[in-house]
C-alpha cells in the first residue's frame, strides 16, 4: 500500500519526469536531443546574463546611493561609494549569474570530479591571493574579481569544451 498524499505522488512523478528528460538529453544520442539541450542552454546562459545585469547595475545604484541605509559614518561612506569599489564589486556579482548557469550545467552532465577539482584550485588561489596579494579593502574586492574570472573562465571553458565533443 501506497503511504503517500496525493500531493507527495504528484511531486514525486513530476521528479520521476524530470529526471526522464534529463536523461534523454544527456544520454540519447539523438541529434536532435543534442541540438535541444544546446538551445537551452543558450536561454538559459542568456536569461542568466539578463540576472547579471540587474545585479551590476542595483549594487552599483546601492553602493553609490543607499551607504546611509548602511550607516551614517562618513568615512564608510566614502568607502561604499568608491568608483574603484563600486567597479570591482559590480564586474564580480556582475558574473557570478553567469557562473552559476555554467556549474549548472556541469552538475547537469553529473561532472563531479572536475567541479570539485576546479573549486579546490580556485579557493586554493583565492585565499593565497587574499594572504599575499591584498593590502586594503579595495584589494580584496579585486582578488574577489580575480576569483570570479579564474571560475567564468574554467566553468565556461569546460561547458563549451564538452558541448562542442557532444556536438561532433
Amino acid at each position: 500500500k501506497d503511504d503517500k498524499t496525493p500531493t507527495q505522488n504528484s511531486i514525486t512523478a513530476n521528479n520521476d519526469n524530470v529526471d526522464d528528460v534529463r536523461d534523454g538529453i544527456l544520454k540519447s544520442p539523438s541529434r536532435e536531443n543534442k541540438l535541444n539541450a544546446k538551445y537551452l542552454l543558450k536561454q538559459i546562459l542568456l536569461l542568466s546574463t539578463a540576472m547579471a545585469v540587474g545585479n551590476a547595475w542595483l549594487i552599483k545604484t546601492a553602493m553609490q546611493n543607499w551607504g546611509t541605509f548602511f550607516t551614517n559614518d562618513p568615512t564608510i561612506l566614502s568607502l561604499l561609494a568608491s568608483p574603484t569599489r563600486v567597479f570591482y564589486i559590480s564586474i564580480s556579482t556582475f558574473l557570478h549569474p553567469i557562473i552559476m548557469a555554467l556549474e549548472g550545467s556541469i552538475l547537469a552532465t553529473r561532472d563531479l570530479g572536475f567541479l570539485v577539482a576546479a573549486y579546490g584550485g580556485t579557493m586554493v588561489c583565492l585565499l593565497s591571493l587574499l594572504q599575499f596579494a591584498t593590502s586594503s579593502f579595495t584589494g580584496v574586492w579585486r582578488m574577489f574579481f580575480v576569483f570570479q574570472l579564474i571560475r567564468f573562465t574554467t566553468f565556461g571553458y569546460r561547458v563549451y569544451s564538452k558541448s562542442r565533443v557532444e556536438m561532433a
